[in-house]
């Protein structure tokens, strides 16, 4: 088992100081903390999902051309 990235644990606190509450659903939401590696000598790259009860968005889909 690998020991935890102490920059992961930084940036999760760092954002769970300023978050509040959901305006769609009231909830507290909940940040997924995910690393991507990154080759040579570079840090890893650190995503930061916030997730809560709220259903995921609804995009237009694309309409087909009238033809």
């Amino acid at each position: 088992m690998t020991a935890p990235d102490p920059a992961i644990a930084s940036v999760r606190a760092a954002l769970e100081r300023d978050l509040t509450t959901c305006s769609g659903c009231g909830q507290m939401p909940r940040l997924d903390v995910t690393t991507t590696p990154v080759a040579g000598d570079y840090p890893s790259i650190i995503s930061v999902t916030r997730r809560c009860a709220c259903p995921p968005p609804q995009y237009p889909t694309k309409e087909p051309a009238d033809g």
